[in-house]
């Protein structure tokens, strides 16, 4: 399988992130870790193995990011506007970064991209690009389907 890493740093958030990428072909799917996790998390506990029939075959092309829960929604110690702010930033380095980083490395703009995660990652983001979500926290799942314009 394809794999690739590419890792920049952002100056929204101050910070040096990466992305992994699975597959050669196909439609987008981003994956987000749990509270804690990072970009490898999804392969180290199965999930890119069981994709992989979908990933090899050029279904789906796979991508997973970093979480940064740790600075904020899970950093205590600091002010509640401080961590919805950090919060914000990364969506914002989702929207402005990792999205068109996902166009470019599919060679298609504003392609849908399809959204998945567990637990804390399962807090679907970003659905102003996302046009399909899979989420799973605790005992719910959910999953919602957009159009985008």
């Amino acid at each position: 399988m394809k794999r690739e890493y590419q890792r920049w740093y952002s100056q929204r958030l101050g910070l040096e992130l990466g992305v992994a990428v699975y597959g050669h072909w196909g439609a987008p799917l981003l994956g987000f870790p749990t509270s804690a996790g990072d970009e490898w998390e999804l392969e180290g506990q199965g999930m890119v193995e069981a994709l992989g029939d979908f990933i090899e075959g050029g279904k789906i092309k796979f991508y997973t990011v970093n979480s940064i829960n740790g600075l904020s929604f899970y950093n205590k110690g600091a002010h509640p506007f401080r961590r919805s702010y950090v919060q914000a930033a990364f969506d914002s380095y989702l929207r402005e970064e990792v999205v068109p980083f996902i166009w470019n490395n599919c060679q298609t703009q504003g392609l849908a991209i399809s959204t998945m995660g567990a637990s804390f990652g399962g807090a679907s983001r970003c659905p102003a690009f996302t046009i399909c979500g899979i989420s799973w926290t605790g005992c719910t799942t959910t999953i919602f389907i957009s159009t985008i314009p």
